[in-house]
């Protein structure tokens, strides 16, 4: 069985981040099918607009999930782990996924943080969105920002690495900062894990 035993439940995928249970907004619900373990968010505040929306996305978000797995067992052993944590909930709803699955053979879990935000209306905020909210919103400040993290971090990054574009999944903190997601991979070695990234407050 693969999921996190209660004494690790308070560790968090990226700063801003909150690892929660139950709170007046949302309450977690679990899966468990074989080896896969599928924790995953409700909402039960009282916005009836985002309620259904968002409802609606969990469930794709299962569906999806779940085949994915259901695939992977057909081909050789597989095992997933799904949690979820919660960033701001003042003016937006933002919350990241993070989804992992461990192949048989396979030296390590593959790992993707999925990040969603919605407004008040049930809108999925985009990156045009975010740009009306946060300053210099650039490539070139992005690239700055990554180089300065990662060094004041101690994460040590592929010698070629390129950024020519924002990273697709992106979440906003509980501290109101946006952060954007560099998976695995993708700028850095294993080792590094997923690389998140500060740029600066959404107002």
């Amino acid at each position: 069985m693969l999921f996190f035993p209660e004494e690790v439940q308070g560790w968090v995928a990226g700063p801003g981040l909150i690892a929660v249970k139950e709170n007046e907004n949302f309450r977690t619900a679990e899966i468990r099918n074989g080896q896969t373990t599928v924790a995953f968010p409700r909402y039960k505040g009282n916005n009836e607009i985002f309620h259904q929306v968002f409802n609606d996305f969990i469930e794709k978000e299962l569906t999806g999930y779940m085949e994915a797995v259901k695939r992977g067992e057909k081909k050789r052993n597989i095992a997933g782990w799904v949690t979820w944590q919660q960033g701001r909930t003042r003016d937006v709803y933002s919350i990241i996924f993070v989804k992992s699955l461990t192949y048989e053979g396979g030296a390590h879990p593959m790992t993707y943080i999925k990040g969603v935000t919605w407004n008040r209306d049930g809108k999925r905020i985009t990156f045009h969105d975010l740009k009306e909210h946060v300053k210099n919103l650039t490539i070139e400040n992005l690239r700055t920002a990554v180089a300065v993290q990662c060094e004041q971090k101690g994460i040590h990054l592929y010698s070629d690495y390129r950024i020519d574009d924002f990273p697709k999944e992106f979440y906003i903190g509980h501290d109101g900062k946006v952060y954007f997601i560099f998976q695995e991979y993708e700028i850095a070695p294993y080792a590094a894990g997923w690389i998140i990234i500060s740029m600066g407050k959404y107002q």
